[in-house]
Parts: structure tokens; sequence; C-alpha cells
């Protein structure tokens, strides 16, 4: 039978009735419930919100972010306005102040998150200065807030994930961004097997990894079911779904955005 109507119900069903029941979606299933229509969507978002309700609840993490550097960046990813290899309009500036890092996470915290996550351009943490800056600002946020500290720095090395574990990092994001078969269409600057290398070393020095992908690059359905399970595998406990906002000076910039629907499609299946 043709994916679609009747059949695709069922197929809802099915998965809701195992999943509730602990058994893991199959590869298969959740390749097929991508070809759910906009009249089956909402049935499958609505299971996604039962799942979601038995196994994390109806609570909400709210995490604010601070780009402390912006711009400049040596990599060459394709959907980003901030990398060096492309002429956009995004502010280009060095790395912020440790008192300005804490004054954000204050008005954070104040704001209602829960999470306060420092994100900086480039390949990495390459210049000491700015990464003892960070360890002080995370110190400080730390004992001045009630909010979880994170960061977003690109590859580090193991001796600084295991300073940022000490001065009371919780968790350290470095996505994806896409499946592994479709990754160099997105970057050629580094690889695959890095980002995910990277992704892997979070969780060895006691860090909550964080590491998800974007949605809307020219990817194929099975691009994005390819990654949802390297994700599961990976065991990251916090997985960020980002949508491509095509930024105009970029390859990716005239990409069309993907439609609502289309979205909540694949954060439910990804539930």
């Amino acid at each position: 039978m043709v994916p679609g109507g009747v059949f695709m119900f069922n197929l809802i069903l099915k998965v809701r009735e195992e999943i509730l029941n602990e058994k893991p979606i199959s590869y298969e299933d959740a390749l097929m419930l991508t070809k759910a229509t906009a009249v089956e969507i909402p049935y499958l978002a609505a299971t996604a919100n039962e799942v979601r309700q038995k196994f994390v609840g109806g609570h909400i993490e709210s995490c604010a972010l601070s780009n402390i550097k912006s711009g400049n960046c040596s990599e060459d990813c394709k959907f980003c306005a901030q990398s060096g290899h492309y002429k956009t309009d995004s502010p280009v500036y060095s790395q912020i102040s440790v008192e300005d890092m804490v004054s954000q996470a204050k008005s954070a915290e104040a704001m209602g998150a829960t999470e306060f996550c420092l994100v900086s351009s480039g390949w990495g943490a390459t210049h000491e200065k700015d990464f003892t800056a960070i360890l002080e600002a995370v110190r400080r946020i730390k004992a001045e807030t009630g909010i979880f500290v994170d960061c977003s720095l690109g590859f580090l090395t193991g001796e600084q994930m295991q300073q940022l574990k000490e001065a009371g990092l919780y968790r350290n994001n470095h996505n994806l961004e896409a499946s592994k078969d479709y990754f160099e269409k997105v970057c050629t600057t580094h690889t695959y097997a890095q980002r995910l290398k990277h992704a892997q070393m979070t969780r060895h020095y006691g860090i909550h990894p964080c590491t998800g992908g974007i949605f809307g690059m020219g990817e194929s359905p099975k691009d994005r079911i390819d990654l949802a399970f390297e994700l599961k595998k990976l065991g990251a406990d916090c997985v960020p779904l980002n949508i491509l906002n095509p930024r105009r000076g970029t390859p990716l910039g005239d990409v069309e955005m993907l439609k609502p629907l289309e979205i909540i499609k694949y954060i439910a299946i990804y539930r």
C-alpha cells in the first residue's frame, strides 16, 4: 500500500504503542513517517507529545545564548554568516569582557532562563588569553547566579574540557549539523569524523553533551533520519534542532525556508 491515509495512521498508532511500551522506533518506521502529509502530521505531533509527557514530563528548560565573539571564522560552513569565507552583514567583534558575560548571564536568569551558553566563532579556543577569560566567566556565573553554564566554543582539547568542567561548566554544545553523507556538501574545512569525535569527547570529561543539527540545507528526508540515529547512538542528552534561516551572502542564502508543518513533522519524529 502507498504510504498515506489509513496506512500512515496505522503506522503512527503502531509506533505510539511500541514507544510507550519502551520499544525504540526502528529506522525503517522513522523513515516511513517522513512521508506523513499535512493531514497526518497533527496526529504524529500529538503522539510525540504523549511520548514527551511520559518520558520527560511537560516542563520546558529555557536556554539563553551570548555570542561572545563574532565573525572572521576560518571554517567555510555554508550556512553560517560568521564564516570569513563569505561577504555578509554579520557583525565582527573580538571576545567581549568577562564582566559583560557575567552581566548577560544575570540578565538571562532574571528573564527566566535556566541555562546560559557562551558561544564563540572560530575553529576553537585557540587563544590562551581568551580561554582564560572564559574560564573566569564560567566560575563567576556559577558563583554569582543559579543558572547552569554552557558553552559552544568549537573544537576543544581534552585539557580545555577538563578545565571547563573544573570551572563549573554544565553542558558543551558541538553539533554534527548534517548526516555523514551530506556533511561534505555543507563544510569542507573540517570533517564529519572530527565533529563526531569531538562530540564523543564531551561525556568522557563529565560534561553533558549537547549535539544536534540543522534542517533545510538541501538534505533529503533520509539524511535527516540518518542524523537522528547517529545522535541516538551518540547518546546526547540535549538535541538542538535548528532550522536554516538563510543569510544573504552565504552559499545557502537563497535556499527556501522549510514550511512550519515540515518542521513539526521532523521534531515529532526525532522525539
